[in-house]
């Protein structure tokens, strides 16, 4: 007991902002569970790019923007053309087929998730994505260009109910994601997605921030029904393959819907931060100096 009390010491005294004091901390002040330097990081780049950036006068201009900045997520007004997700669902199906996937099964060897690997290279027309429309959202939202980074395109599975007892699958517990609160998501349904498909689930930044200072514990200790009933209202994102909504998962309490028995989900997500320069930048694998904030996990 001693040792692990010094030990928790030294790491407190080495990084005192990724420490749980901060984080408890950070719930307080910023209204998320994304870590204290996530926070301060994230609003710093914000205000910097909004401030500085090439397109700054354009920043809430969009009203699509706005809603991100004060609700947290927000549909897409446009839809993705069928032929695009025909193909992108072919790509996957190649990478399938030549083992060029990551998979999670259960203990019984049940299959719960199969996503591609290098989605950049091994489904190149994910570029495609980054269409005129979204461009002039993300200019809005950060008064710069954007670099776009790891795509990630998978297909979740129904989790039995001993597996869902023993330990998180999928990201299935309410949880904000850890990363510089400056990045902004977008997810695309790569299938059509009803309730028995198992949809993500989000709830406002308002209302994240509300239960940051009672409710919610963390992801491993906050049961689902303590936010998934009364007070929280819970959007889940249903919807025709094509359509898209973004958000911020770092303001944003969510969590990945279950598909039935039978059932699955398909989608591609895409990331974004401000990018310093005159044009949008594709990047696989986020830079090394923020790569702490962009993949530490909190409990």
């Amino acid at each position: 007991m001693l040792k692990e009390n010094l030990d928790r010491i030294r790491q407190y005294a080495g990084d005192p902002m990724n420490s749980g004091p901060a984080l408890a901390l950070s719930r307080h002040l910023f209204g998320n569970n994304a870590g204290m330097k996530q926070n301060v990081y994230g609003n710093l780049e914000l205000w910097n790019s909004r401030r500085n950036g090439p397109f700054a006068e354009q920043v809430g201009t969009h009203p699509v923007a706005q809603a991100i900045d004060q609700v947290g997520y927000v549909k897409a007004p446009w839809s993705y053309p069928a032929e695009l997700i025909d193909r992108m669902q072919e790509r996957f199906a190649q990478n399938i087929a030549i083992d060029n996937v990551v998979t999670q099964r259960n203990r019984d060897g049940g299959l719960l998730n199969i996503a591609a690997r290098d989605v950049l290279h091994s489904m190149p027309e994910v570029r495609e994505f980054l269409n005129d429309e979204l461009r002039s959202v993300l200019r809005s939202y950060f008064g710069s260009f954007v670099r776009v980074y790891k795509p990630d395109f998978w297909r979740n599975f129904h989790i039995p109910e001993a597996d869902l007892v023993e330990r998180e699958r999928y990201s299935e517990r309410w949880h904000n994601d850890s990363g510089k609160t400056s990045i902004l998501s977008i997810l695309i349904l790569m299938s059509d997605v009803s309730e028995e498909n198992g949809p993500t689930w989000c709830i406002s930044r308002p209302t994240t921030r509300a239960l940051m200072k009672h409710e919610y514990k963390s992801r491993d200790l906050t049961p689902l029904e303590n936010i998934a009933e009364g007070r929280a209202e819970v959007i889940k994102f249903v919807g025709r393959r094509g359509d898209a909504w973004l958000l911020n998962t770092r303001r944003t309490l969510h969590r990945a819907g279950i598909p039935a028995p039978g059932k699955q989900r398909d989608l591609l997500g895409l990331k974004f931060t401000p990018a310093a320069g005159d044009s949008d930048v594709w990047d696989e694998i986020p830079r090394p100096e923020e790569k702490q904030l962009v993949w530490h996990r909190y409990p």
